[in-house]
């Protein structure tokens, strides 16, 4: 039986690949002291949802929080924030960006660590942890490892072999079902499951269909790049993907049954389909919704 605890946000085969602990091109201010051209998108009005408040709350499924690297914290931050109806507008000067979310996923606290090795990670907190996204990022030299962590995003720019260097965003998230632009600096990647890591963890850490709404952030700032990490299906969509593997829980018997991994494949590729057409239950279509409406109100403080 796979653990809750399993069911974590990542898969390692998904880890992006921007590691690195030497130089990089990218100014950094003084250190606080320690104490596939992808589809655009079009940019809908944060939505409202009639009754959601009364609808049954989900189960938390894969929402187990990431493993954390060993990264001391250097100061706790937080952007300005107001309200504006039923959502807060904010601003964060740290990042260099300003953005819109539901007030539902409750005021937001940020925290800047210093790698051990290098480097600086950046998470963000939502007081509500059931509804709200997991949220992070890295400047491009942080050192610690990765972990299978996608909240440690480094942005667009890589530092390999071949040098340090702006690339395509996507191409980042090779695995991904779908990578679409909701902005200059900003996707919005779709993460279904594998039969494959689901049935046996050795090659990596299990997760949930999952969508990321990553950010490339200025080259004047600490943290190069921020990635939010949120679940998108219905509780009636998420049981009827993993139906075929005995729920949730998954079953080990069926997992060694072909037919059944074979099912689960087919369950993945029409949920892949149905993503794409549109052809989803209306709450999924709501997730959705509100995470594209989040991803199209980001945009940087200075252009």
């Amino acid at each position: 039986m796979v653990t809750d605890a399993r069911f974590a946000v990542a898969v390692a085969v998904l880890v992006i690949l921007v590691t690195g602990c030497d130089a990089h091109n990218r100014a950094d201010p003084t250190p606080v002291p320690l104490t596939s051209a992808p589809s655009p998108l079009a940019a809908p009005t944060l939505p409202a949802y009639p009754g959601w408040a009364a609808a049954p709350s989900p189960e938390p499924v894969a929402a187990a929080t990431p493993t954390v690297p060993p990264t001391r914290v250097v100061l706790p931050t937080s952007p300005r924030c107001e309200y504006a109806g039923e959502h807060l507008r904010c601003s964060d000067d740290m990042l260099g960006l300003r953005f819109t979310y539901p007030s539902s996923w409750g005021h937001l606290q940020g925290y800047l660590g210093e790698g051990a090795c290098g480097g600086y990670a950046y998470r963000f907190e939502f007081d509500n942890l059931r509804d709200a996204p997991r949220a992070g990022g890295a400047s491009i030299d942080y050192c610690e490892p990765m972990g299978g962590d996608l909240t440690l995003f480094r942005g667009f720019t890589v530092s390999d072999k071949l040098g340090v260097r702006v690339v395509d965003g996507c191409t980042l998230f090779t695995a991904a079902a779908s990578c679409q632009r909701a902005g200059d600096y900003v996707l919005i990647v779709t993460l279904l499951p594998d039969v494959n890591t689901l049935c046996d963890p050795a090659p990596g850490v299990i997760y949930a269909p999952i969508m990321i709404v990553a950010v490339d952030l200025p080259d004047d700032k600490r943290i190069h790049g921020l990635a939010f990490v949120m679940e998108f299906l219905s509780t009636k969509a998420r049981d009827n993907l993993f139906a075929p593997l005995g729920g949730l829980s998954i079953n080990r018997q069926l997992c060694d049954d072909p037919a059944a991994r074979q099912r689960f494949e087919q369950a993945v590729q029409t949920l892949a389909q149905n993503l794409a057409t549109g052809a989803v239950d209306e709450e999924t279509a709501y997730r959705i919704q509100l995470v594209q409406a989040f991803a199209a109100s980001i945009e940087r403080s200075e252009p």
